[in-house]
């Protein structure tokens, strides 16, 4: 399975707080085995192992932060990956040799490191990794079969143990250690495979709107060309025909009402190309500040006209990691979309902030917040609102693309939109971005 640039860069950065956590079990392993069970006598070199993990952690973890600032490039992404699990199949081999190989029960621990590799790198690069460690634990075997290099045994009754001697206590802490080992790997397997399961359902869905999307542009390509030419002549000819009929109040009162129906089309047909021949994302350094405030300018009196009262909060933040014409159109539609749930008026909210999100890493979220006070989104339809041409505004133009568009968008820059409303206490739409570092 490939990911994108992006996606893998974070798939690695994610790698890190595991092994901070891989590094503390090491060393609650190491004291526990040599002080409460007894079955180590000589620790240090252990101790040292675990070390050396935490400061490759720390070395690791600094770099992935340069990388963030410079971007790199998938194949640079990948080498990230490979080097850290590389580095982790040579500790836990040096962790294993010190702690009793062959009799360590956690040699079953070198399935994470390929489930891991399999995840996230494609092509050999797996296969590499797992020949790799077939290397590392069979050159520490042989060269204890041939005796060119020291044991460092645990400190068991193997006459006990070879008996079966249940009620013997190194046999009970061994057979324990098995249990936990065993237990471990098929939990952890298990929590691999559903969260796979579960990212390839999320990916699946991706790429059938990404389809359809396509799909879309490419037939309102088509449309939008062929009703753009002939509204111009219907608009022409209908003036012309108003100048000639000055004084037929039937005339004065039908041809206003048509050419109000032909700018509703054309406007359609406008948003129909946008939609069809989207802008280039172009991700670079930019200011979601200086963004919000060019998209009001768009707006000029309307807001004053429609009786709708503007509130901007927006907080200093660091540039941001996107594209500044596809945010401007963002902030556009999203705003659009607002002044149209208000049709007698309201409030209008803008505030920008910093989020942390548990569930997205340490890095922090930069959020844009458009809130509205009109009529709300029923919640059977939150989730409909981003599907192509679904649209609660039909009888005024509406063609269903503005929110899906602001989807696909922020899809492509590494963003996510979310939506909180309910009807009739407006609704509140939140655009999640990449800080640049």
């Amino acid at each position: 399975m490939k990911l994108a640039a992006q996606d893998l860069e974070e798939r690695a950065r994610w790698l890190l707080p595991m092994r901070w956590m891989a590094c503390l079990s090491v060393l609650f392993v190491i004291w526990f085995i040599s002080t409460t069970a007894g079955l180590l006598r000589d620790t240090g070199r252990l101790y040292a192992v675990a070390l050396g993990m935490a400061v490759y952690n720390s070395l690791l973890e600094a770099i992935y932060r340069l990388r963030k600032r410079r971007h790199g490039a998938r194949r640079s992404a990948e080498f990230f990956i490979v080097l850290q699990i590389s580095l982790d199949l040579i500790s836990l081999t040096l962790l294993l040799y010190f702690g009793g190989l062959p009799f360590n029960p956690f040699i079953v621990y070198y399935v994470f490191h390929i489930i891991i590799a399999s995840i996230l790198l494609p092509g050999r690069l797996p296969y590499l990794l797992a020949l790799l460690a077939t290397v590392l634990l069979g050159s520490v075997l042989l060269l204890q079969a041939f005796d060119r290099i020291p044991y460092y045994p645990l400190a068991l009754p193997w006459q006990a143990m070879q008996e079966g001697a249940a009620g013997d206590a190194g046999y009970s802490l061994y057979s324990l250690g098995v249990i936990v080992a065993v237990g471990s790997t098929l939990g952890i397997t298990v929590f691999l495979a559903t969260s796979v399961s579960r990212y390839m359902g999320k990916v699946r869905d991706q790429i059938r709107q990404h389809q359809k999307m396509l799909g879309i542009g490419q037939l309102v390509a088509g449309v939008a060309h062929q009703v753009s030419n002939p509204l111009d002549g219907l608009q022409n000819g209908l003036r012309q025909i108003g100048s000639a009929v000055r004084g037929d109040p039937l005339a004065e009162e039908l041809i206003p009402k048509m050419l109000d129906s032909l700018e509703r089309i054309e406007k359609v047909a406008r948003r129909l190309q946008e939609f069809a021949r989207p802008h280039g994302i172009e991700l670079q350094k930019c200011s979601i500040t200086k963004a919000i405030e060019a998209t009001l300018q768009l707006f000029g009196k309307t807001l004053v006209e429609r009786k709708i009262a503007l509130s901007v909060d927006l907080q200093p933040l660091p540039a941001a990691w996107a594209d500044p014409y596809s945010i401007e159109e963002i902030i556009f539609n999203l705003c659009t979309n607002a002044l149209d749930a208000m049709p007698q008026g309201g409030n209008l909210r803008l505030r920008t902030f910093a989020l942390r999100r548990p569930d997205a890493g340490p890095d922090e979220w930069l959020v844009i917040e458009v809130s509205d006070s009109g009529r709300g989104i029923p919640s059977d339809q939150q989730e409909r609102i981003f599907e192509p041409f679904f649209t609660t505004k039909s009888q005024s133009g509406g063609t269903g693309l503005g929110l899906s568009l602001c989807r696909m968008l922020l899809s492509e820059m590494g963003g996510r939109i979310e939506v909180e409303s309910a009807p009739h206490r407006g609704s509140t739409f939140r655009v999640f971005l990449a800080q640049a570092g």
